[in-house]
């Protein structure tokens, strides 16, 4: 699932709209900033890039080209906390993605 899709991600954008401290430490530290955010540490591999948006700019994200199979790898896990569902019923009790 590509992160900018989950709810984790959705999270933090919504965060950082509504806080602008919380912007401002997403944009200087993200990873700092995200990990105080979801409460864990992300992966040490994970590259992460914030790009701020201005009335003239457009980013598109491409994401990774699928394997096919429909399996999960283990990085995937690992960045959503295993969390790999669009719909989240809360059954699972983490706090992260209430």
């Amino acid at each position: 699932m590509p992160f900018q899709s989950n709810p984790f991600s959705q999270r933090i954008i919504s965060k950082a709209l509504e806080d602008e401290d919380f912007r401002a430490r997403l944009v200087a530290a993200p990873r700092t900033a995200i990990e105080q955010l979801l409460g864990r540490e992300l992966p040490a591999d994970l590259e992460i890039q914030v790009l701020q948006e201005t009335p003239g700019q457009l980013f598109l994200v491409l994401p990774e080209t699928a394997s096919g199979d429909g399996t999960v790898s283990d990085r995937e896990l690992d960045v959503t906390g295993g969390y790999v569902t669009d719909q989240c019923t809360n059954k699972c009790h983490n706090t992260v993605c209430r």
